[in-house]
C-alpha cells in the first residue's frame, strides 16, 4: 500500500489502485506454460482484471448503483489512484447516494473509516468499467473513470 505511506493515510486500507504493483512483482513468483512465454505480464494482468470481475459479479451484481452512475450524468469524470488520498476522491465525489448499502454488500460493515469509503467507492467504480457501463483512461498511475 504505497498510496498510504505517499498520502499519509492512517488506518492504511487496500483499494484497487494498489493491486497493479503486485501483478508486477508476482512475475517472478508464478510458473507460466511454455506457450505463455513472453506474455507474463498480460496473463498476470488479465488475471486480476477477471478476479475483480468475478468478485464484482458476485458482491455488486444486481446492486443498486445508481447514485454512483448519477455522479457520470453531464459528463462528470472521476480520478483515482495512489496519489488520491481518501478523503481527497471522497470530498470530489460529495454525497455518493447508497454508499452504505454498497459497503455492507462488500462486507464492510462497522467499516465506516473514509479509507473503507473509498475504497468500495473505488472497487464499485472499476467493476462498473470491467462490465463495460463505464470508460476507463489510465495515465500516470492515475485511473479516470467517464461514461
Amino acid at each position: 500500500m504505497r498510496r498510504a505511506a505517499l498520502t499519509g493515510e492512517a488506518p492504511p486500507v487496500a483499494r484497487i489502485c494498489d493491486l497493479p504493483p503486485v501483478v508486477t512483482s508476482l512475475r517472478g513468483k508464478v510458473e507460466f506454460e511454455v506457450s505463455e512465454e513472453g506474455r507474463e505480464q498480460e496473463v498476470l494482468e488479465h488475471a486480476l482484471r477477471r478476479a475483480t470481475a468475478d468478485t464484482f459479479r458476485a458482491r455488486l451484481g444486481g446492486a443498486d448503483l445508481s447514485g454512483l452512475l448519477a455522479l457520470f450524468e453531464d459528463g462528470g469524470t472521476v480520478e483515482t489512484g495512489e496519489l488520491v488520498p481518501a478523503a481527497g476522491l471522497l470530498g470530489r465525489l460529495g454525497e455518493v447516494t447508497g454508499l452504505g448499502r454498497i459497503m455492507q454488500r462488500l462486507g464492510m460493515e462497522g467499516s465506516e473509516s473514509l479509507g473503507h469509503a473509498a475504497a468500495a467507492v473505488e472497487f464499485a467504480l472499476e467493476g462498473l468499467y470491467l462490465m463495460r457501463r463505464l470508460s476507463k483512461d489510465e495515465i500516470d498511475g492515475a485511473a479516470v473513470y467517464r461514461t
